[in-house]
């Protein structure tokens, strides 16, 4: 088990902002108990149907509970930005705190979603850092590999190579055709295939076009959307 770094306040609302995989929601179960916070997982599909046809659904339950605790988690916020004018109303009439997970900060900047203008703290998570990672850190596992948590847990080169292909399936999935960030997909791949091989080098957006077949505009567009989720 890493033990993460980041501090997260314990008095006023937060977001937890990060790439998939990082451990956001881990990291909240470790921060609260059944006792203290009210979970909403917007992974669930039955919950998303639920505060997606019924968003103030969410302190209706927080009411009904006894005692009422003092924290609600919504795990995956982005897929309901709605929720958030919820939560502003919950912050300023009861006084709740909130503590509010999501993979697409892009997401929740371009779709006008009230951020709570300052009544919630943004913390980000980023993959393991060779401090969190102590003595189990290689510097060469974590050149090859990188440093989510979960490729810790694979013990074969192969099994690593199926998980990173994997994630990246998903990220191409749900995070760029489904929220149609991009036009057509495959200029696209192509671009992630040679930005991966240019890691640590000075970027040259020129070159990249030329190597992914792409205009020089579209290379820099894109590592906007890289950056944003």
């Amino acid at each position: 088990m890493f033990r993460r770094i980041v501090r997260l306040t314990e008095n006023n609302s937060y977001f937890l902002l990060g790439p998939r995989g990082t451990g956001k929601s881990t990291l909240l179960k470790n921060t609260f108990t059944e006792d203290n916070a009210f979970w909403v997982d917007l992974l669930n599909p039955d919950q998303e149907q639920e505060y997606v046809l019924h968003p103030m659904r969410v302190i209706e339950k927080w009411q009904a509970m006894e005692p009422q605790p003092q924290w609600i988690v919504i795990d995956e916020v982005q897929k309901i930005p709605k929720l958030l004018d919820v939560v502003h109303f919950a912050i300023e009439k009861y006084g709740i705190r909130f503590a509010l997970t999501g993979s697409s900060s892009r997401k929740l900047k371009s779709s006008s979603t009230n951020l709570l203008a300052g009544r919630a703290f943004v913390h980000h998570l980023h993959p393991l850092s060779y401090l969190e990672m102590g003595d189990q850190f290689d510097l060469v596992d974590a050149l090859q590999w990188g440093t989510l948590p979960k490729i810790s847990a694979f013990q074969t080169s192969l099994d690593k190579k199926r998980f990173l292909n994997a994630y990246t399936q998903t990220y191409l999935k749900e995070e760029i055709q489904l929220e149609q960030i991009v036009r057509k997909m495959e200029p696209f791949r192509r671009f992630i295939e040679v930005a991966a091989q240019s890691n640590t080098e000075i970027l040259n957006f020129s070159k990249l076009a030329r190597e992914a077949g792409i205009e020089a505009k579209s290379v820099e567009r894109y590592f906007d959307i890289l950056s944003d989720t």
